[in-house]
């Protein structure tokens, strides 16, 4: 395997990850010659004789095989900081300071054992496995700007309220309490300054920075955006990612199969989730519930000033911030202003 070269498609926590990830997958058994039944309409794509796909043992990756698409072994599909940054960045700056929350935001850098890493087979071909992977390779890769990198961003706000509710819902205590505090009881602002917004700028900033050094190689992309044309978005990121020119004639019916109530329907078949957890009701394919606070302008400004004193380009946030909807909550002279300075301290 050639780590310098793996294509690394990456998302900030509830950002589009589990429809990413089934949506190339699709892609890459049906160009397989793989079929996968519709379970709301009965409509097979793909060769009708084809292998069906294993819903039962996907278990997300984080690394996907994709010589269904082109010639590249494996693909990333996950969360990390991205590859490069780290080797680049002074210890002394800002960015350091900052901690993650809660484990999950950094793939590559938070210990797992690389010797280890989940492999998802395309489809039905073979059983998952598990491959080394040398993440200094991949960080070598990308200062010579060998490698190809994406991420794919949720406004903010938007991001810190489906996360509280995940968190909340989850099994594992150390997504359910922060520092001993419950998350389901914890302040929407709270949670946002101490614990959202800490976690989102330091992953962000690293694709930020690395794409304004290799803009050939690394691009942001908005949630916003994928979900309004995913067909154009995946396919922009699939040019990207592993070249032009490879066929995509299943593209569309992989995008449609991974629609929510599509795979909802198909875990409700199995009584399993699909997302790796097993979790029926709490899996990252049901939908959140929106804070009360998400939408209160005042709260979004200091959100905005918080991100932007930590270096964060929060114009890339712009559109989306327009569209949110007005809050009737607590106006922000109700509340206890905190600067980046006191939440780090």
């Amino acid at each position: 395997m050639d780590e310098r070269n793996i294509p690394v498609l990456a998302t900030i926590p509830r950002s589009g990850t589990w429809f990413l990830r089934y949506a190339i997958s699709f892609l890459a058994h049906l160009q397989r010659g793989g079929r996968i039944t519709d379970q709301l309409t009965g409509t097979v794509f793909g060769r009708r004789w084809g292998a069906e796909f294993n819903f039962r043992d996907f278990e997300g990756g984080p690394l996907f095989e994709q010589a269904g698409l082109r010639g590249v072994d494996y693909m990333f599909i996950g969360h990390c900081v991205c590859p490069g940054f780290r080797s680049s960045e002074p210890v002394t700056t800002p960015w350091n300071s900052l901690g993650f929350h809660v484990r999950g935001y950094d793939y590559f850098g938070e210990g797992w054992d690389y010797a280890n890493i989940g492999v998802e087979p395309i489809g039905s071909r073979g059983r998952r496995h598990h491959v080394f992977v040398d993440h200094r390779e991949m960080e070598v890769g990308a200062l010579l700007g060998r490698f190809r990198a994406a991420l794919v961003y949720r406004e903010p706000i938007e991001q810190a309220a489906s996360y509280k509710w995940y968190s909340a819902q989850h099994r594992d205590p150390a997504f359910r309490y922060f520092r001993g505090e419950p998350v389901a009881g914890m302040s929407f602002e709270k949670y946002l300054l101490e614990c959202a917004l800490p976690s989102y700028a330091k992953q962000f900033l690293s694709f930020q920075r690395m794409a304004q050094d290799f803009p050939a190689a690394v691009r942001l992309i908005r949630y916003a955006d994928l979900m309004a044309d995913s067909r154009k978005v995946v396919a922009g990121l699939l040019d990207h990612l592993l070249g032009e020119g490879h066929r995509r004639d299943f593209l569309e019916d992989a995008i449609h199969l991974a629609r929510r109530d599509h795979l909802r329907a198909i875990e409700e078949g199995m009584g399993k989730s699909l997302d790796g957890t097993g979790a029926l009701q709490r899996g990252h394919i049901r939908g959140a519930r929106d804070d009360a606070r998400s939408g209160d302008r005042a709260l979004r400004r200091q959100a905005m000033d918080f991100l932007s004193e930590l270096g964060v380009d929060t114009s890339l946030f712009e559109d989306s911030t327009a569209s949110s909807p007005p809050s009737d909550t607590a106006p922000a002279s109700a509340r206890d202003a905190r600067s980046v300075s006191s939440i780090l301290s």
